[in-house]
């Protein structure tokens, strides 16, 4: 029962961990290439191209486990049983860019009221949900791989019995 919990959490912690890594990666290509241009536009960029500060890191970890958060809610089969799983992802998708936005409000990450910044996290945003995406689908189709193997392993055991 213990090791069952210790590997849920430590799932967990790994899923924020993706979240994070993904998202520094963006973050620090945007910095090193537009780091000083956008370094008086944007809190995320106080360094400019020199790097990202402690607090910006810590602000991304705290969104990371936010947004692995409700992605465990939307795909736990606890919660929202009666819905689709094109419902559940929209609404998953939903509650991700409401916590975006509020991080951005309180963090101060941009101007709310810039274009530009909205431009650019729709294409961060659009950019970190791609390769999450594409992450995911891999590792599905292998899942489904390893079953679809097992279960023809399965069948060949039953049929020479």
């Amino acid at each position: 029962m213990k090791e069952r919990i210790i590997a849920k959490y430590s799932r967990f912690l790994g899923e924020v961990l993706v979240v994070f890594s993904v998202t520094m990666l963006f973050v620090s290509i945007i910095g090193s290439i537009w780091g000083d241009e956008i370094q008086n536009y944007s809190t995320m960029y106080l360094l400019g191209r020199k790097g990202i500060s402690y607090i910006t890191l810590l602000q991304f970890l705290i969104v990371s486990f936010l947004v692995t958060l409700v992605k465990s809610f939307f795909t736990s089969e606890r919660f929202l049983k009666n819905r689709s799983t094109l419902q559940r992802i929209i609404l998953m998708l939903f509650s991700i860019v409401l916590i975006m936005v509020v991080c951005i409000a309180v963090f101060g990450w941009f101007p709310i009221n810039s274009f530009s910044g909205w431009v650019g996290f729709i294409l961060s945003f659009g950019g970190c949900f791609a390769c999450g995406t594409v992450i995911k689908i891999v590792r599905l189709e292998q899942e489904n791989e390893k079953y679809e193997q097992l279960l023809s392993d399965y069948k060949k055991k039953r049929n020479s019995e």
